[in-house]
């Protein structure tokens, strides 16, 4: 059964304490396995990121495990900034494999690895977009041999981090990167540009560096070891290319989202399992308000993924109960409110505070003092949440209502 988490902000919620009492159990003895003959394919998904796939590809450059071929998607539909040119002349320089495809309606990452799973064949199927470097030299080596060692593991998922200013900057000094520029000087075309911007990425980027540890090394690990796998893919993911084109196969191209194919996964008996070493950095959100609205689109996709009635599927229980905490934790708040207990809700917020630097401090790699820091310092954003799923709840019941759609009776 996989885990009914996809993104437990609040650690006080349901889905996030079931995490903390399986990361209490101790994790199963495995053997470690050969990955050396697996053959690795990536894709790439990539719209209009020519400022990005640079930084993308020196990091599939660094790998310790080669991947045997890579294969950039474009779609055709947007209007392109060279993106595919520049990929070029870096594979060319760095003897990368790399192919380019232009698709119609290509859609994101995930309907992108379902059409790509046919069209491949290698043992291992690697997605992740134009703006995710793998930041771990060894990321595909552990996820191959996370998916090696479990035979039910259809996908395998690392640590989503941001790509920070600091990070872009480290990966500019590396040696496929400097190879590529030759000499030339570079200016990071994604840098803030004012001290405004530079003030709201930073404190976005340490809510994003926060809440990524907790969830994918605290949260997620716990619910593998409690239920066997999570409920979603998200961020660079490796497949077993075969399971993927099995269960993306039964589902229209235009439905398949990493809600509900971690629901046809949970469906078919297989799992998605978390790579808690290694780590991949994303370059998504722009500042606060780009995390804000991130976090009211992801709320109203969970939501959309598990309430429409085509949708009552087995699978989606497990998205029901990430579902209800992203209802249940600001009812709560709300009615405490409302019912005049706001000193009670100080003091549970500050509790909830208090439990979450501590599973920042037990996780995080590198200096706690620098992380309790950034933790304090996302405090705002991660209470700023509540609202934002309290609005985003609101705006989908109102459209359901509009679309005169019921609701099902929860099974």
């Amino acid at each position: 059964m996989p885990s009914p988490a996809a993104s437990a902000r609040f650690v006080l919620a349901p889905a996030a304490l079931a995490g903390a009492a399986g990361w209490l159990r101790r994790a199963a003895a495995t053997m470690p396995v050969d990955a050396s003959a697996v053959q690795v394919d990536v894709v790439i998904h990539a719209g209009r990121d020519r400022a990005s796939i640079a930084y993308c590809l020196a990091g599939l450059c660094a790998q310790t495990l080669r991947p045997r071929r890579v294969r950039l998607v474009e779609d055709a539909a947007v209007l392109q900034d060279g993106t595919a040119t520049i990929a070029r002349e870096f594979a060319r320089m760095h003897g990368l494999r790399l192919e380019t495809v232009a698709l119609h309606g290509a859609g994101g990452a995930v309907s992108i690895a379902g059409l790509q799973a046919n069209a491949l064949d290698g043992d291992v199927l690697v997605v992740l977009d134009a703006r995710t470097v793998l930041d771990s030299p060894d990321w595909l080596a552990r996820c191959v041999d996370a998916l090696q060692r479990d035979p039910r593991a259809a996908a395998a998922c690392g640590v989503r981090l941001p790509l920070g200013d600091a990070d872009r900057r480290r990966w500019a000094q590396s040696d496929p990167f400097r190879r590529w520029l030759g000499g030339d000087d570079w200016r990071d075309p994604l840098a803030a540009r004012d001290a405004f911007a530079r003030v709201s990425r930073r404190l976005a980027d340490a809510h994003g560096e926060c809440a990524g540890l907790v969830q994918r090394r605290f949260v997620e690990v716990g619910h593998a070891r409690l239920f066997g796998g999570i409920g979603r893919p998200s961020g660079a993911v490796a497949y077993r290319r075969r399971a993927l084109a099995a269960v993306a196969a039964s589902m229209p191209h235009a439905a398949v989202d990493a809600f509900s194919l971690g629901a046809a996964f949970a469906s078919a008996g297989l799992r998605i399992v978390p790579v808690p070493g290694a780590v991949a950095r994303e370059h998504g959100a722009h500042g606060c308000m780009g995390t804000m609205r991130a976090r009211y689109q992801d709320t109203q996709a969970l939501l959309g993924a598990v309430w429409p009635p085509a949708r009552r599927a087995p699978g989606r229980g497990v998205l029901r109960a990430l579902a209800f905490d992203r209802i249940a934790v600001p009812a709560v708040a709300l009615a405490l409110l409302l019912a005049g207990q706001g000193a009670l809700l100080v003091a549970l917020m500050a509790v909830e505070a208090t439990v979450w630097l501590a599973a920042l401090a037990v996780v995080v790699s590198g200096p706690r003092r620098r992380a309790l820091a950034a933790g304090l310092a996302a405090l705002p954003l991660r209470w700023l949440d509540l609202a934002i799923d309290s609005v985003a709840a609101g705006a989908f019941a109102c459209r359901r209502l509009r679309q005169r759609s019921e609701w099902p009776v929860a099974s």
